[in-house]
C-alpha cells in the first residue's frame, strides 16, 4: 500500500505542476491581448489629458477676455459719456473759457476745424488756442481739461515767454487740442 500511495502522490505533484502550467500559460495567451488593450487605453488617456489642458488654457484665456471685455466695454461707455451728441461749439467754447477764467488765464484766440470719420461713431473737432498766464496757471488749467466734463485731450502745447510782471513770468502758451462728439 505504500507504493500505491507513493504513486499516487506522485501522480497527484505531477497533475497539480500541470495544472499550474496550464493556468500560468493560459493566463499569459489570454491576457496578452488585453495587456495591448491597455497599453492603447494609456495612450488614449494621455492624449484625452493633454486634449483636457488645450481646453482648460483656452478656457481660461477667454475667461481673462471676458473680463477684459467687460472693463473695455465700460471703458467705451464711459468715454461716450463724456461725449456730446452734437458738436456744440459754443458749449465747448464756453467750457474752455470758464476753465481759463478760473485759473487766471487770459483766453486770446481760439480756432476750430471739425473732422467726420464715417468708419466710427465719434467725429472730431480739433482746436487751436492762445493763452497768457504763468507756468503754474497752466498747469492748473490743463488738470482743469483733465476735470472735464467733456472728453478734451491735449494734442500739442508750445510755449513762449513773455515779460515778468509782478515777480511772475508770464508766458503765452498755445495748445492744440482734441474734442470728441458724437456721428
Amino acid at each position: 500500500m505504500a507504493v500505491v500511495i507513493y504513486k499516487q502522490s506522485k501522480i497527484t505533484s505531477l497533475v497539480s505542476i500541470i495544472l499550474i502550467l496550464i493556468v500560468v500559460f493560459g493566463g499569459i495567451f489570454l491576457l496578452k491581448p488585453f495587456r495591448s488593450d491597455v497599453a492603447s487605453l494609456n495612450e488614449t488617456v494621455q492624449a484625452k489629458e493633454a486634449e483636457l489642458n488645450e481646453v482648460e488654457t483656452e478656457y481660461n484665456d477667454l475667461e481673462a477676455l471676458s473680463e477684459e471685455a467687460e472693463i473695455t466695454e465700460k471703458g467705451i461707455q464711459d468715454f461716450l459719456n463724456k461725449i456730446p451728441a452734437d458738436l456744440e461749439q459754443d458749449i465747448l467754447i464756453k467750457n474752455i473759457y470758464e476753465i481759463a477764467e478760473d485759473n487766471d488765464i487770459i483766453l486770446n484766440a481760439i480756432s476750430f476745424g471739425v473732422s467726420e470719420n464715417p468708419l466710427t461713431q465719434v467725429n472730431s473737432v480739433s482746436m487751436s488756442a492762445s493763452f497768457i498766464g504763468d507756468y503754474n496757471d497752466l498747469v492748473k488749467f490743463l488738470e482743469g481739461l483733465e476735470d472735464n466734463s467733456r472728453e478734451i485731450h491735449v494734442k500739442t502745447i508750445n510755449v513762449q515767454v513773455l515779460d515778468e510782471k509782478d515777480n511772475i513770468q508770464r508766458i503765452n502758451f498755445n495748445l492744440t487740442l482734441e474734442s470728441f462728439y458724437q456721428a
